[in-house]
């Protein structure tokens, strides 16, 4: 049997990662977890051990850790070569930290990589060409394949669908929020936020949007688990307390949709999106949640967004959500109405499910 490390840092990294690792398990192979972030609670939920370094719940830069976490550097390339694994397989987190090490360290000790990609052509621009040398690369269609072949084009490619398809779970109390709210407005609209540079533009211009558009429209603002609790050195407050106190003054259409059976704790964007009559975002994987699920997406198109995305790499020309046909974009306001339509048959199947069966069996080729 074969010794395989796992490396993860939030939830995308680990939507692409768990269920392989339990795949690999269930076959009597050893599994290694570098694992720090978001990814840790779901890895833990899973059975996994993470008792010793590297695992490591901080989340904002692995290298150079806050003097709150009181972190020591951990010497990667020296880790890799005392576990010596037969493979390596890493998500890419972002800001991408342990990932990156993992991946270089593999390269530089030959040992097999694959890569799994949790968003279109991630690891373009979250892997160095000339430092990583993927074997394989599971990405999410034939889109993101043309995109990674650029920049990687020695390694194989092999779709394995888009995790933002998943299943998710409405709990009674989130859906009776919206029912209520639906009978509040007419119509009830979910923004996905990402990253700290595009939230404040695209709040900006969906709310620019619902003043042009007809009708009473509610704004059910959904922050990113990864940076709502935030605070770097220098804030005198986390970034989640900055976007609400931003909203205030437009308290008249905003909402938030809140989970009483857990002190009151904002519930999870894609809970809330399921219920939705729009989901509008820059370029969350909750507008793929979505439109999977027959709820119409659009994406806000700001300077800021465009930054952002570009940010994971130079090789982004358009938002990819738009460039797939899945979602229309926004770039300056105007009545959504023509975003109300819910997508069709034809668009819905442009997302493939990702399939963690299908991604184990093109690991276990390299075993």
């Amino acid at each position: 049997m074969a010794r395989i490390l796992f490396a993860a840092k939030d939830n995308g990294c680990a939507s692409v990662t768990e269920q392989v690792a339990v795949l690999a398990r269930n076959d009597g192979h050893e599994v290694v977890c570098a694992i720090e972030g978001l990814a840790m609670a779901r890895y833990e939920k899973l059975g996994f051990k993470l008792y010793e370094l590297p695992n490591f719940r901080g989340m904002v830069d692995f290298r150079a850790p806050t003097a709150e976490e009181r972190r020591k550097y951990f010497n990667m390339e020296r880790y890799v070569a005392d576990v010596k694994p037969d493979v390596v397989v890493t998500g890419l987190g972002s800001p991408i930290n342990i990932q990156r090490d993992i991946a270089e360290a593999a390269t530089r000790w030959s040992v097999p990589l694959v890569v799994c990609e949790d968003f279109w052509a991630k690891s373009v621009g979250h892997l160095s060409h000339d430092k990583v040398n993927p074997e394989m690369i599971l990405t999410v269609d034939e889109y993101s394949v043309e995109l990674v072949k650029k920049a990687f084009p020695n390694a194989r490619q092999c779709i394995v669908g888009n995790p933002g398809v998943k299943e998710v779970t409405v709990p009674l109390e989130v859906r009776a929020q919206m029912v209520a709210l639906k009978g509040e407005f007419d119509h009830v609209c979910v923004y996905a936020g990402g990253g700290p540079e595009s939230i404040l533009s695209e709040l900006r211009l969906l709310l620019g949007c619902v003043k042009k558009t007809q009708g009473k429209w509610c704004v059910i603002p959904g922050f990113h688990p990864k940076y709502s609790n935030l605070k770097l050195e220098g804030m005198d407050k986390p970034y989640g307390e900055i976007w609400r106190e931003f909203l205030e003054p437009f308290s008249d259409c905003v909402r938030y949709i809140r989970h009483a059976t857990q002190e009151g704790k904002l519930a999870p964007t894609d809970e809330s999106a399921m219920c939705a009559d729009l989901v509008a975002s820059g370029f969350s994987t909750i507008m793929s949640t979505a439109v999977a699920k027959g709820v119409p997406a659009v994406c806000l198109n700001t300077p800021e967004t465009i930054a952002a995305l570009k940010a994971h790499g130079e090789h982004y020309t358009e938002l990819p959500q738009v460039a797939i046909g899945i979602a229309p974009e926004v770039i300056a306001p105007k009545d959504l109405s023509f975003a109300l339509t819910p997508p069709s048959d034809e668009t819905i199947a442009k997302i493939i499910p990702y399939d963690a069966k299908v991604a184990w069996g093109y690991i276990q080729e390299l075993l």
